[in-house]
């Protein structure tokens, strides 16, 4: 499995927003899910087949892509979260 720095930075703030009990935890766990979801679709969503159902499969390939676009804000998001609970 091919680690993404979202999957990295978004993981590190889950851990320590979690032990260290901090408020607004629903970014980086929001983050994590996008993450791995864009994790494991990327492949597929920069593939140019779409196949039998295009209309189905462009609308599938571009929710894909939002939440890959998720992933990737939630990574400075999550960075400037854990900044704020750090100098709290």
């Amino acid at each position: 499995m091919r680690i993404t720095p979202a999957l990295v930075v978004t993981l590190a703030c889950s851990i320590l927003g979690t032990l260290g009990g901090y408020p607004h935890l629903w970014l980086p766990y929001t983050g994590l899910v996008a993450s791995l979801i864009d994790r494991g679709t990327r492949a597929w969503v920069t593939s140019d087949r779409l196949g039998e159902s295009a209309g189905v499969s462009a609308v599938l390939k571009f929710a894909m892509a939002l939440v890959g676009l998720y992933a990737i804000i939630a990574m400075p998001a999550c960075v400037i979260l854990a900044i704020y609970w750090l100098s709290r």
